[in-house]
């Protein structure tokens, strides 16, 4: 019977679509096999008789069914993004919401937008462009490497030509100064012997002097010998006494007992010798002077040994005099032979002079050596010069030659620009259309999906605008046998979707909490039905169908609803139709009503068919409110 009503009144019955079943799918009967649509009519102010004429908007509110109110007592369980869906379930509005739910963000993926093939051909033309550029300014890169060049010759050597400049570089088929420098280069390079008749003087000199001090220093120590032995033996004592300090170190006699102490004695010595101990130690410093005197002067021979068998002189008679002396001689004055050489009876002894000859020829040697050494020198500085510049040389031709051959690959890839990209300039021509023609559908389609996306977003609020008051008050009716301080003070709806159901009771009117996590699920039940009916009465809906909505109902809060809804004022311009389930009920609302109402009421009771599957007749209780 109600949902005849619905469809007489709304044109659809909500639950077929909630089952994805057509209408005329979900409201045939079974039995007969078809469906006619329900005619309604109602009476007019002046008694007349009318047709009802489907209006949605007009009876969308009128509704109030029970599965609504169950889905809404579940709200509290449900994931934050689907709290908005269930509040548009309990305005019928769930259909619209599974309406919007299939509209993507964007329908890009199904349009062309992009410029890809823009894009692609324009990077195409930039090449072009840089191809272009290349091959107009091939002249003057050009001029730019000849000038450089210019500027390089005339930098290596005043008034050069680039030209004259690789001449000097030459190359293995034709020689320049280059390979001039480096066939000279190649030639072992005269050695320096470091020979000289002042370093001989020297050293001589330098043996001769250390060799006099020596003497002299051994001559002072040996006419002191006998200081020596004394000294050596006051040392020994000295050393005794960190043993036995108390005893004399000869004959153990006490120190007490002896006539003198021993230990002091050798020190008051030793202290008396100081000057032997530094007459000593310049023997030993002058000694080793000498040898290192007469080392150096043994390593400067051999070095002229050297010079004298490698230039056709060894059978002179220096060289054969420097040849049988000895590697390490032995002898402190193995040298002073020379300055006599006529003791040596053998004849095998040259002067000093000789050998001061010899190395006067050693030296003149060096002189040649060294001058020879300094054209080497500035021939291998200029060889260096002339390699850096075969070098800037070679690295200047590279460039030259790739400034040519990118200019000729240029203008091969210019001349078959337009072929090569044909079919790319066809499609870049076919995208730009396809874009002309799906840009306004996008910019159509996002702005239509953001109206509806926003207009979801603020349905709730939309729906619940001005019922805080109302509902509030109807809850409180609804739990009239509640205690006072657990009653609302404070009622708040949410103004979108992600919104809560704000309440504060009256023990604490300041603190708000969120409905839905606090009130058990009868409350919430009571709180959906509130909601409904201050909805409708909030349309000022003329008619109010409780679709089975009492069984949504626990028993204990019926009375409460019973007498907001049927024994207050409030829906007096209301006609309310109730079907329900429980008879009880249906005999409350009858034993409550006031009795000038009572005869304003017509109940209906629905019977079991009789085999023909047609109800026996409706049951139900309508009460007229005028």
């Amino acid at each position: 019977m109600c949902e005849a009503m619905e469809y007489a009144l709304r044109g659809l019955v909500e639950e077929a679509g909630s089952r994805r079943l057509s209408d005329g799918e979900y409201l045939a009967n079974i039995h007969a096999g078809r469906f006619e649509a329900p005619i309604l009519t109602a009476t007019s102010g002046d008694g007349r008789e009318v047709l009802v004429r489907t209006d949605e908007d007009a009876f969308r509110f009128c509704f109030i069914e029970k599965n609504r109110i169950d889905n809404f007592s579940r709200i509290a369980a449900v994931p934050p993004g689907r709290k908005s869906d269930l509040i548009a379930t309990l305005f019928g509005m769930d259909q619209f919401n599974g309406f919007v739910s299939h509209f993507n963000e964007s329908m890009d993926v199904a349009l062309i937008l992009g410029t890809q093939t823009r894009i692609q051909l324009n990077e195409r033309r930039q090449a072009l462009a840089v191809d272009e550029a290349l091959v107009a300014g091939e002249r003057r890169q050009l001029a730019d490497t000849e000038e450089s060049a210019a500027e390089y010759a005339a930098g290596f050597a005043e008034g050069l030509a680039y030209e004259s400049l690789k001449t000097l570089i030459g190359s293995e088929d034709v020689p320049g100064r280059l390979q001039e420098l480096e066939a000279r280069l190649r030639a072992v390079p005269p050695a320096l012997t470091g020979i000289s008749r002042d370093r001989f003087l020297e050293l001589y000199a330098n043996a001769d002097n250390d060799a006099e001090r020596v003497a002299t220093a051994t001559r002072s120590l040996n006419e002191r010998h006998s200081q020596i032995s004394f000294r050596n033996l006051y040392v020994a004592v000295e050393a005794l006494r960190s043993i036995d300090p108390y005893h004399c170190p000869a004959c153990l006699t006490p120190i007490a007992e002896a006539a003198q102490n021993p230990f002091e004695r050798a020190e008051a010595a030793l202290r008396e010798l100081e000057e032997l101990a530094t007459l000593e130690a310049d023997h030993h410093r002058l000694s080793r002077s000498l040898e290192e005197a007469s080392r150096s002067l043994r390593t400067e021979l051999g070095k002229l040994e050297g010079f004298l068998e490698t230039s056709d002189q060894r059978d002179s008679i220096v060289c054969a005099y420097l040849r049988a002396l000895p590697r390490e001689p032995a002898a402190l004055d193995w040298w002073m032979s020379v300055h006599n050489p006529a003791a040596d009876e053998t004849g095998a002894t040259p002067s000093l002079e000789q050998i001061l000859v010899e190395a006067d020829s050693a030296g003149a040697q060096d002189t040649d050596a060294q001058e020879a050494l300094a054209v080497r020198d500035a021939d291998a500085a200029e060889q260096r010069r002339l390699n850096d510049a075969r070098v800037w040389i070679a690295g200047h031709e590279i460039r030259r030659g790739r400034i040519l051959e990118d200019a000729a690959q240029a203008r091969i890839r210019i001349a078959q620009w337009e072929a090569a990209n044909a079919n790319l300039i066809r499609r870049a021509d076919e995208e730009a259309e396809a874009v002309d023609r799906d840009r306004p559908i996008k910019e159509a389609y996002d702005s239509f999906f953001a109206f509806l996306d926003r207009f979801r977003e603020q349905l709730p609020g939309m729906l619940m605008a001005d019922l805080n008051a109302i509902t509030m008050e109807l809850y409180n009716e609804f739990n009239h046998t509640d205690r006072d301080e657990d009653k609302l003070a404070d009622l708040r709806l949410p103004v979108t979707g992600e919104g809560m159901i704000e309440i504060a009771f009256r023990s604490d009117p300041r603190r708000r909490v969120n409905a839905l996590a606090t009130l058990s699920e009868g409350h919430i039940r009571c709180l959906g039905l509130a909601i409904l009916l201050a909805k409708a009465q909030n349309v000022r809906a003329p008619l109010i169908i409780f679709d089975d909505a009492i069984n949504a109902i626990d028993h204990d809060h019926r009375s409460g609803i019973r007498a907001a809804i049927f024994e207050s004022d409030r829906l007096s311009q209301t006609q309310i139709i109730v079907t329900c389930h429980s008879p009880e009920f249906v005999k409350d609302v009858e034993n409550h009503l006031p009795i000038e109402l009572r005869g304003d009421c017509q109940r209906y009771v629905l019977l079991h068919h009789d085999g023909n599957h047609q109800p026996s007749s409706l049951s139900g209780l309508t009460i007229n409110r005028r």
